[in-house]
């Protein structure tokens, strides 16, 4: 499975230079954007002062995460925070954030910890086994046996790892 490319710009300065008002001035109308923030206070913050309209999800009618769902579909400009940001990787796997600009502001925490087995029980289970494999920079990948039998053992297969 091939994935585009994607374009990743680092904006890096010190708390209190400018770096969100700078942002919230800088969106085009012609491009999507999914502007995730620390708290709600920034999201009104975007809401207020972005040159583009935004909208935040909503829990009213269905989760938050449901409704981001919809406002991507429909194409609007979204503004989240951190908390439900973390929630949606399964939308980015199905093509879902593919058209948006996606923009993290203030991100204090670049890696967070997976608590997973122990070297020996990964190997023996996860490679050894043939349900996933590790490439040169270590990243890991799911095989296509782990795919195939996933819903016969989800309960020991854990996909964060």
């Amino acid at each position: 499975m091939t994935s585009p490319t994607a374009t990743v710009r680092v904006i890096d300065k010190h708390c209190g230079f400018g770096k969100t008002s700078e942002l919230l001035g800088s969106f085009k109308s012609n491009q999507k954007y999914l502007l995730v923030v620390p708290d709600l206070g920034e999201v009104e913050r975007v809401i207020r002062n972005a040159t583009v309209p935004f909208v935040e999800p909503s829990d009213e009618v269905s989760t938050k995460r449901e409704n981001l769902e919809l406002l991507l579909e429909q194409g609007h400009n979204i503004v989240t925070t951190h908390a439900l940001y973390k929630r949606v990787a399964s939308l980015a796997r199905q093509g879902k954030l593919s058209h948006y600009n996606i923009i993290i502001d203030e991100v204090p925490e670049t890696c967070a910890g997976v608590n997973g087995k122990s070297p020996k029980s990964f190997q023996k289970f996860y490679l050894d086994c043939g349900y996933a494999t590790v490439d040169l920079e270590g990243c890991v990948f799911p095989t296509q046996k782990w795919t195939d039998e996933k819903g016969q053992i989800a309960d020991t297969l854990a996909e964060e790892l």
